[in-house]
């Protein structure tokens, strides 16, 4: 089974469960939502896929997404729905691609100024693309269109950071894995963190 909360300005408004087995889903796989949106990334074994699900979210997937993807281990949406894969791949530093409705053919951009094992993505409420390094122990960020260069890079404090999540007053928090930490950051995200 697949579990996912979902939360708003911080606070848990639902969480569900769907039954993964036989259904298009391989290995570990994280889920992003939105109303009607539920896509999983299958980062189990080849051929890797994110897929997504309508209502009840049990059975087949409706749409797979296998073009551009390379063992995804996150993924967002932006405000448009757009869905944004982190992808690791499996030599090389990995990229993060985008994909417009209805998700199907080739990405509409790709993403790799800056990006180096990324392993968690985050939109913040103005839109800029957060995306977790787990290689370079360093968060970018990018403004859209998303294709150039970071407009900042967070660094300090982190130690394979592989997931992000903002509050609703827009502090970043960076989980660590080599450290079980939380380190939190306060807009505009370039000074030293205010809380590990």
């Amino acid at each position: 089974d697949v579990v996912q909360l979902i939360y708003n300005g911080g606070i848990a408004v639902s969480a569900f469960a769907i039954t993964a087995s036989g259904s298009g889903v391989t290995g570990s796989s994280i889920v992003a939502v939105r109303p009607q949106l539920l896509f999983v990334a299958n980062d189990g074994r080849s051929p890797f896929t994110v897929t997504e699900y309508s209502p009840p979210y049990t059975g087949a997937p409706t749409t797979t997404i296998s073009n551009g993807v390379s063992v995804p281990v996150s993924l967002a949406l932006d405000a448009a729905n757009d869905l944004f894969v982190a992808n690791t791949n499996l030599s090389g530093s990995g990229d993060v691609t985008e994909y417009a409705p209805p998700y199907a053919g080739a990405p509409e951009a790709t993403i790799s100024n800056g990006v180096n094992g990324p392993a968690g993505l985050a939109f913040n409420a103005g839109g800029d693309l957060f995306v977790a390094n787990y290689n370079t122990n360093t968060v970018t960020v990018y403004a859209s269109p998303y294709t150039g260069a970071p407009i900042t890079t967070i660094s300090g404090s982190l130690n394979a950071p592989d997931c992000l999540a903002f509050d609703g007053a827009g502090d970043l928090f960076v989980g660590s894995y080599n450290t079980n930490t939380v380190t939190e950051y306060a807009p505009p995200y370039t000074a030293p963190p205010t809380t590990t």
